[in-house]
């Protein structure tokens, strides 16, 4: 156990966006612990030589120091000055940061060798107790890493999603591809609603709009409280200006709506009969244009795309005003489209995870079996986490009552930073649809 703010002093310092940043503001958060060895400041050759073999002093005469400057190299001298403290930062002003430096030479602890100085980073919960151990860090080079546990530490699973045009969007969907029209799309559109799912997906393609409008009128739950997706279909990329109104109007009146919070664009290029080799950019911006009109309308209060490459986006992005909120596109372990996902995390645009599952395929893996027993949860619903511990909006679908209830049931799951590397480093159990 260890009291993050044992021993440092109230301070304040500002970040790379010029505002004031007190400790005390910080009191009760999760926070990464960086130690340093007592009177040692980072760099010294000749102290950091003075700690060789000194392991047992590294671990029972360490001052706890916090930063939030960028990185810790303009404001060190000043601050060292000041208050007495050295110390180190993390790449992120949002986040204190305490650094573990270890001796130069060769002997430190958990016999890890080295010629420089060892860095061992620590995250603790809100209770103070360790929950991983980053050894050998450096917070330049795994920043990334080492921010994105944080991340997962401080925020608990989201229930929704603020999207870039400030529409909250429920986190966890529900999907319709392959229910049939009847009974069965109404029936498990109503079950969902039921066992508390507020989003429901559909498609124009799927031809069940009728039945899932029909379950969210007999649910008894306000409109507004409700989530409804459609989609344009991906076929039609010719006489946009009048097909883009005829199939979103169609859309909605099969659901019985008068407005749907969120239409896509099902996909860049046609699913059959497409040209080869062509982008059909300049179609998809004038059907990007219709739904913008669409939009300002208020018939949609949000509009994306879907199974969109980067090129698409850039497109789009180049050559219309509004930034789509949302890219859904096929998402589960072994499968995870790094290009396209960077792409749109550096532009607020939401993942949204369709067959989180494969379809069934990502299941049975050891990996999978391993990480449902631990964490005494199926594995469906460590997909599910590893997806929201992203960030990201997986869409399950199911016609069993059962797995869908399993399925919505993952909110206060969370995997540890390891197991969330592990899953998507997941290459060698890819699996192919």
């Amino acid at each position: 156990m260890l009291d993050v703010h044992m021993n440092a002093p109230d301070f304040s310092l500002k970040n790379q966006n010029g505002q004031e940043v007190k400790l005390s503001d910080y009191q009760g958060r999760k926070v990464v612990l960086y130690f340093y060895p007592k009177d040692f400041t980072p760099g010294c050759t000749e102290q950091a030589c003075s700690y060789r073999d000194r392991e047992e002093d590294f671990y029972t005469h360490k001052t706890v120091v916090l930063g939030v400057s960028q990185d810790g190299v303009e404001s060190h001298s000043q601050f060292q000055k000041e208050h007495g403290l050295s110390f180190d930062v993390l790449a992120d002003p949002d986040h204190l940061a305490i650094k573990a430096y270890g001796v130069w030479g060769d002997k430190v602890r958990d016999g890890i060798t080295s010629q420089g100085v060892i860095r061992t980073t620590f995250i603790l919960d809100e209770n103070h107790v360790i929950r991983e151990v980053f050894k050998d860090t450096d917070p330049k080079t795994d920043a990334d890493r080492v921010l994105n546990a944080i991340e997962r530490m401080e925020k608990p699973i989201q229930k929704q999603y603020l999207l870039n045009n400030d529409v909250l969007i429920p986190s966890v969907g529900f999907g319709t591809w392959k229910i049939e029209e009847g009974q069965e799309a109404y029936d498990a559109v109503k079950a969902a609603l039921e066992l508390g799912y507020r989003h429901i997906d559909t498609a124009y393609v799927y031809g069940n709009e009728k039945s899932v409008g029909q379950a969210i009128k007999d649910s008894g739950i306000p409109r507004e409280e409700i989530f409804v997706t459609t989609k344009f279909p991906s076929a039609i990329k010719d006489e946009i200006d009048t097909k883009v109104r005829e199939y979103f109007f169609r859309s909605l009146e099969s659901l019985g709506l008068e407005y749907v919070d969120l239409y896509l664009i099902h996909n860049a290029r046609p699913w059959q009969d497409g040209i080869p080799n062509y982008d059909y950019h300049d179609e998809n911006v004038a059907i990007w244009k219709e739904m913008e009109k669409l939009y300002e309308e208020g018939y949609i209060r949000a509009i994306g795309v879907s199974n969109f490459h980067e090129r698409d986006l850039e497109n789009l992005l180049a050559r219309t005003i509004v930034i789509p909120v949302i890219n859904q596109i096929r998402f589960h372990p072994g499968n995870t489209q790094i290009a396209v996902t960077e792409f749109c995390d550096d532009h607020n645009i939401l993942i949204e995870a369709y067959s989180p599952f494969a379809t069934g395929k990502a299941f049975d893996s050891e990996l999978l079996i391993e990480l449902s027993q631990k964490y005494e949860a199926t594995q469906a619903q460590v997909i599910m986490a590893w997806i929201l511990g992203q960030g990201y909006l997986p869409l399950p679908k199911s016609v069993t009552y059962e797995r869908i209830k399993e399925n919505f049931d993952v909110f206060e799951l969370k995997l540890s930073a390891k197991d969330m590397e592990r899953l998507t480093d997941a290459k060698s159990q890819k699996v192919s649809e």
